[in-house]
């Protein structure tokens, strides 16, 4: 093997692996672009979320203030809720 193809080999292989390096960032730039969209979108089951916290925080402050009686269970806000439109 002579001195210009042995350089021609390397150069072969920088140049493969230069392309494969491109290639590896454009994958990493896309992925980039699709978290940084994913992490701009509101929370899929934010409302859902809040929601359940809120009757969490409820149930905590009831079984706080009643000392953990035995009464009864309240029922969730959401049904509390649509109990008041069918009333309406």
């Amino acid at each position: 093997m002579h001195m210009n193809d042995a350089c021609n080999c390397l150069f072969d292989a920088l140049d493969a692996e230069l392309k494969a390096a491109q290639d590896g960032l454009a994958r990493e730039e896309t992925n980039l672009t699709s978290y940084t969209d994913q992490l701009a979108r509101p929370f899929e089951h934010e409302e859902a979320l809040l929601f359940a916290q809120r009757d969490l925080a409820r149930i905590d402050r009831k079984l706080t203030h009643h000392g953990g009686s035995s009464g009864p269970p309240a029922p969730p806000c959401m049904n509390a809720a649509r109990d008041d439109e069918a009333a309406a």
